[in-house]
């Protein structure tokens, strides 16, 4: 099966990459140790520290296991409501920026050297 990465490209796990399986994700960036509403039973969640309550957001990821194309990500969640999205292409090796901010990246490479 096609192996994905994420790169952590802000906060506190900056230059953190973990492997991902094809599957649908939610990315929970929080800015508290404690997350009060934290998702029970939900292996798929990832929770990323950020550093400032703004930057809070919860993003959907979807990474297809046959055609990269399909990738996707929708911001489901966040204190800026206009950030909240409708699904956008999730480009391989293209950092995700969130209001001139980059937050994640996607590749299938673990050895990408993110400056």
């Amino acid at each position: 099966s096609m192996l994905y990465y994420i790169y952590v490209l802000s906060g506190p796990l900056k230059g953190i990459i973990t492997p991902l399986l094809p599957n649908q994700y939610s990315l929970i960036l929080h800015s508290k140790e404690h997350i009060e509403n934290k998702i029970e039973n939900e292996k798929l969640t990832l929770y990323i520290p950020c550093n400032k309550k703004e930057h809070e957001k919860i993003i959907t990821i979807m990474l297809d296991e046959h055609n990269t194309k399909n990738n996707k990500y929708k911001i489901e969640d966040g204190l800026i409501s206009k950030e909240i999205s409708k699904e956008l292409p999730l480009e391989l090796d293209k950092p995700i920026y969130i209001n001139n901010f980059p937050i994640f990246l996607i590749s299938h490479k673990d050895d990408l050297s993110i400056t």
